[in-house]
């Protein structure tokens, strides 16, 4: 049986392609690189529909490996997958209301930290839509005991610093095939989650280790 885990050399083959591709800055060897890799993804969970196509029971589909959706992901998949079958998808896709839910990000960060040491060293954070974050230096004083009429003799005066979310961004494309598209929402989402947990995790061991800061 094919694990959903699947496809190390795979990846390990498409992490190297990619990362040849990021330091040429060429555009087209970085689209080959996801093409080949959605099309070894495809074919992989085509095979896993194929083993257990004859199974609608979620209990069971969840103890051999398949992620269940919540209400939420279920909607935003469901109406990527119409739109991208309708005649017009980029039109199509303008009418999804659901925006990419956020519980996908989270999962595709665990994804992340579970299959690459490095990363998983890192504290990621889902930051969602925030775009800076303030926080204390850690020279903060403590708070001082002191009679009740006493004067107040201690400012509380933090050093507060601030961190720009906005300054770069790792972006990566999905290409969807459209046979993945009769398989349903889970199998979406599983193809979903593994080109971007890949493509973003060896963006982001590219970035640390190659550079600039």
């Amino acid at each position: 049986m094919v694990n959903l885990d699947f496809l190390k050399e795979t990846k390990l083959e498409f992490g190297e392609k990619f990362r040849q591709a990021l330091e040429s800055k060429d555009d087209v060897q970085v689209a080959e690189a996801f093409d080949k890799f959605g099309e070894a993804l495809e074919q992989k969970i085509i095979e896993r529909y194929s083993e257990l196509q004859q199974s609608n029971d979620k209990v069971i589909l969840t103890s051999r490996g398949q992620r269940q959706l919540t209400s939420v992901e279920q909607s935003f998949y469901d109406g990527v997958i119409d739109a991208l079958k309708a005649p017009d998808p980029k039109a199509a896709l303008t009418g999804v209301e659901t925006t990419f839910p956020v519980t996908i990000i989270d999962e595709v960060i665990n994804d992340i930290q579970a299959n690459h040491p490095m990363l998983a060293a890192i504290d990621f954070q889902n930051t969602t839509g925030t775009t800076r974050w303030l926080y204390s230096d850690g020279s903060t004083p403590l708070a001082t005991w002191g009679a009740l009429t006493a004067a107040i003799t201690e400012e509380m005066s933090a050093t507060i610093k601030p961190v720009d979310f906005n300054l770069t961004k790792l972006t990566a494309f999905i290409p969807v095939p459209k046979d993945l598209l009769d398989l349903g929402a889970v199998y979406l989402d599983a193809y979903v989650r593994a080109i971007l947990s890949e493509a973003s995790a060896n963006g982001l061991e590219y970035g640390f280790i190659s550079g600039t800061g």
